[in-house]
This record gives structure tokens, C-alpha cells and sequence, in this order.
């Protein structure tokens, strides 16, 4: 019989036991919740990168060796910071963190964080021109299937963090969404969102970026995110359309608004601003705030439905007005940025308020006349706030002088011409007061006069006229004997005038407590 084993055979053999122990130990330390199939004799040694970077390390081939689980995660961690990442060693480790993840139940946190770590690996090698230069295969081969090959990985990865991403969303879990979303927010970035993603791993290998290279991973993990977006909205119209639902809701609301943005707020809620998602669940809510401001309601109610449906479309203008630019009128997002200022403007109950309110629409749309022509109605009613609070303070405070030199800040306004009217007129009245106390019967008459200019109803002009009367029979008591029944015969005529009119039972009350005689006749 001949053969049997060459010098030296058994020693390989024995190593190559020992290595493939050492994998697999290293394997069971890092992937400890993922279950991991032994390693048939036959395939041992197809990771030979991470067989040569456990060889160069004493300390952590004889912790593996000794399977001592409390060391080797840590000396793992310590030969990366100290060796960092080759080629080899970076494309066998984005193997095996692809095998670890599809080993795990999909919908944890574990599984999310291994996937992310695993799409960061492979980018960063199909983004690179070293990875692609160093290919065993004849450059012309290499060059043909680089954009298929780069194609086929991003795509299973980027399609896998939609896939789990959707599913967490349904169930309620937005952390784990979130970091599904992030990742593939960070391939769309470039290298260095991709390399943030291993912040906290060691794995850090730096290849020399392709700005071609990447612009095609960014390209299709962008793709992956506006059909993530777009399949979200499609979904959310649907309700929105929703022809039961609409026919239960109150005549003038034209579609399921509510609804339909709440489909919406889960993925738009997340820390990755979704443009579209954002401008679609804002424009829902632009549009259902023109419904709420037709409907046949009191004003009250009117502000209150407004209100609560300004806060729900904040959810989706807040995150909006940090990614969209101001000025743009042409883009869908400033359009419904500034509708949505402009109904924050209308339903402020603060004057200042409102008028930044639609300074910031302006600023995201120039073009919106309709805010244009409210903060013109705003800032004229905060002016006429203001001089009438003056006016009645001033009234009230017995200082009727001001009360018409507030007004004449605002007579040429025309909504104010009617509460002009009654300011003057009171004060005209309260300035005859005022004079007829210090026994100035003719310029209490002149005030008079005057009064009557912006007397308009009944009791004002009766109120003119008492205070005549008045003013009369107080300058009889003072007047010479001779002309006192002049006087008083005035007075009476204007008591007279004044109940011919036909005046409320109050002003009829006063007539009668300045003349009786009056009742009688």
C-alpha cells in the first residue's frame, strides 16, 4: 500500500482545524444571537482574510483558542483599532455581516443595527475604484458587470431597509424605521454619512472615494427612498378619497383630509425629512383649511377647527421649512409653506404674531397676493386697535381731547369711519360736559354743535339734545332776570325735540327729570 500522509500534511491540517475553530469562535462572539451552522470540513478556509488577521494576533488567536468570551470581543475591538481594515479584509467582513443579519429574526433592533453596518460595508466597497481594480477577472470583464453587480447589491440591501422599515412602521416601532430610513438617507449623502454609520464598530477602512462610483449608489439609494415615499402617499390617497368615508363627514369637507394625513405622519414623523411626503400631507392640510374657512359655522367655530388642523400640519411644515429654500414661488413645497403661514397668520390671536406670520409667508412665495393682501388688512386693524384703545382709555380716563386726537391717526381709513364717528361724537358730548362744569355755556354749545355733526341714531341725537337743554337752563340760573325765560323756553324746546323722536323709555326718563312738566303734555 502506498501513500498515506506526507511530511508536514498533518501539521497544515492541524492549522487549518485550529483557524477554522478560531472563525468560528470569533463568529459565535460577535454574532452571538445570530445561530451559526458549523463549518463543514470541506469549506474550511474560505475566509482567509479574517484567518490572517487572527494569525498576526497572538492574544486573540489563544483567547479564541481558549474560547474565552469575555476576552475576544474586546481584543477583537483592540486589533481593529490598532490594525484597521485592508481590501481583503474589509470585502470578507462585508460577507460575513451580510450572512449574520439574514440569520437573524428581521424586526429587531439587533437585526437593524447589523444591516445598517452590513449596507455600510459593501458601499463603501462598490463606491471604491481600489475594490474594482484589484478584482482577480480581466479588467474588461470587471468593467462590464461593475454597475450590474453594484446594482444587484444596493438594490437587495436598500430594498431590504424599506421592506423592514414599512413593516416597523406598521407595527408601531419608529426607532427601528428610523434607522432603516437613516441609512439609506446616508448612502443618497455620500462617503462620509456612509462612514458615520461605523461610528462606534472599529470597522474603519478610508478607500479613496469615485465621485462616479458613488453618485450611482447615492442614484439608487435615492430611488429606493422616493418609491418608499411615493407608495406611503399612494396609500395615504386613498383615503383620502375614500367615497364612504367623505359621505359620513360634514357637508363642505371634500375629502377624508384627516384621515389621509395621519396615514402620512408616521413615516413623515421620522428624523429624515421626506420632501414629498412633507409637501403632500402639508397641501392636505392647505386644502382642508379652505374647506373649514367656507363652511356655514360661526366664526368661533370656525377658528377652533382651524386651529387644530394649523397643528396638525405643523408636523409636516416644521420638518418641511428645514429642507425647502425661501423665495422659490414655482416649487410645490414654498407654495404650500406659504399657504400654511398664511392660515397661521389668519387664525393668530396676537397681532405680532400674525404679522410675522405672513412676513414668513411672503418670504416663501413672494407671489402669494392673497397673504400679501391680509397682512395689509392685519397691520390696518392692529392700527385701529391700537388708536381706539387709546381712544376709549381716554374717554373713560375723562380726557376727551385725546380720545379725537387718536382718531385723527385714523379717519382716512375707511373700515374705521364708523367707530371714528362714535369716538367723536362722545367726546364732543364728554368735552360739553367737561366746559359746562366751569360755567362755559358757549363753548359747551359749540361742543354741542359738533357732536350733533356725528350723531347718527336716535338716542344720540336725543343725548345732543338733552345736554342743549341742559346747558340752557344752567345759563337761565346765571343769566339776567330778563332773558331767563328766553332761556328756558329754549331748553324746553329741546327736550321737546328730543320726545318727538320717540326716544327709549331711559332717554325719556331723563327728558322728564329736567322738565316734569313735560310728562303732562
Amino acid at each position: 500500500m502506498t501513500g498515506g500522509i506526507r511530511p508536514g500534511e498533518a501539521k497544515d491540517a492541524a492549522r487549518g482545524l485550529q483557524s477554522a475553530v478560531c472563525v468560528e469562535r470569533l463568529l459565535d462572539a460577535l454574532f452571538p444571537d445570530a445561530p451559526q451552522d458549523p463549518v463543514p470540513w470541506d469549506r474550511a478556509g474560505r475566509y482567509p482574510a479574517l484567518e490572517r488577521a487572527i494569525e498576526s494576533d497572538g492574544v486573540l488567536r489563544q483567547a479564541l483558542l481558549a474560547d474565552d468570551h469575555d476576552r475576544i470581543a474586546d481584543v477583537w475591538s483592540g486589533l481593529l483599532g490598532r490594525r484597521g481594515l485592508d481590501l481583503s479584509l474589509h470585502h470578507t467582513l462585508a460577507v460575513i455581516y451580510r450572512e449574520q443579519t439574514l440569520r437573524l429574526p428581521p424586526h429587531t433592533e439587533r437585526a437593524a443595527d447589523l444591516l445598517a453596518t452590513t449596507t455600510a460595508l459593501w458601499v463603501l466597497l462598490l463606491a471604491s475604484a481600489t475594490f474594482w481594480q484589484l478584482q482577480a477577472a480581466p479588467r474588461e470583464a470587471v468593467a462590464e458587470a461593475e454597475e450590474e453587480l453594484r446594482a444587484a447589491v444596493c438594490e437587495e440591501l436598500f430594498g431590504l431597509h424599506r421592506k423592514h422599515g414599512t413593516v416597523a412602521l406598521d407595527q408601531d416601532e419608529p426607532g427601528l424605521a428610523e434607522t432603516h430610513l437613516r441609512v439609506l438617507d446616508a448612502c443618497r449623502g455620500g462617503a462620509a454619512a456612509v462612514r458615520d454609520l461605523l461610528a462606534g464598530t472599529r470597522l474603519t477602512w478610508l478607500p479613496p472615494g469615485d465621485p462616479g462610483r458613488w453618485a450611482d449608489v447615492s442614484r439608487l439609494a435615492g430611488r429606493v427612498i422616493d418609491d418608499w415615499s411615493h407608495e406611503t402617499i399612494r396609500h395615504a390617497e386613498e383615503v383620502l378619497e375614500d367615497a364612504d368615508a367623505v359621505a359620513k363627514l360634514p357637508p363642505g369637507i371634500t375629502k377624508d383630509f384627516t384621515s389621509a394625513v395621519h396615514r402620512l405622519l408616521p413615516l413623515a414623523g421620522l428624523d429624515v425629512p421626506l420632501p414629498r411626503v412633507l409637501t403632500a400631507g402639508l397641501e392636505w392640510c392647505n386644502e382642508w383649511q379652505y374647506c373649514i374657512y367656507g363652511l356655514p359655522v360661526d366664526d368661533a367655530s370656525r377658528q377652533r377647527q382651524m386651529k387644530g388642523a394649523v397643528r396638525l400640519a405643523r408636523h409636516f411644515a416644521d420638518d418641511l421649512a428645514g429642507v425647502a429654500t425661501p423665495g422659490q414661488s414655482h416649487l410645490r413645497e414654498n407654495q404650500a409653506l406659504s399657504k400654511h403661514f398664511m392660515f397661521r397668520g389668519f387664525i393668530a390671536d396676537d397681532p405680532a404674531a400674525a404679522e410675522q406670520a405672513y412676513r414668513t409667508a411672503l418670504e416663501w412665495n413672494p407671489l402669494n397676493s392673497n397673504a400679501e393682501d391680509l397682512m395689509k388688512d392685519q397691520r390696518t386693524a392692529a392700527t385701529l386697535k391700537s388708536a381706539f384703545d387709546r381712544a376709549t382709555d381716554a374717554l373713560n380716563g375723562g380726557r376727551p381731547q385725546e380720545a379725537l386726537d387718536a382718531m385723527r391717526a385714523v379717519e382716512h381709513i375707511p373700515e374705521a369711519v364708523e367707530d371714528v364717528r362714535l369716538v367723536r361724537h362722545a367726546a364732543h358730548v364728554r368735552l360739553a360736559e367737561q366746559v359746562l362744569e366751569r360755567s362755559q355755556y358757549a363753548r359747551a354749545l359749540e361742543e354741542l354743535r359738533r357732536a350733533a355733526q356725528y350723531a347718527s341714531t336716535t338716542e344720540e341725537e336725543c343725548t345732543v339734545l338733552i345736554y342743549r337743554a341742559l346747558v340752557l337752563l344752567k345759563q337761565s340760573g346765571a343769566a339776567p332776570r330778563r332773558t331767563q325765560p328766553q332761556l328756558q323756553l329754549s331748553a324746553q324746546s329741546q327736550l321737546r325735540q328730543a320726545l318727538a323722536k320717540n326716544p327709549p323709555d331711559h332717554i325719556r326718563q331723563q327728558i322728564y327729570q329736567l322738565a316734569p312738566m313735560l310728562r303732562y303734555q
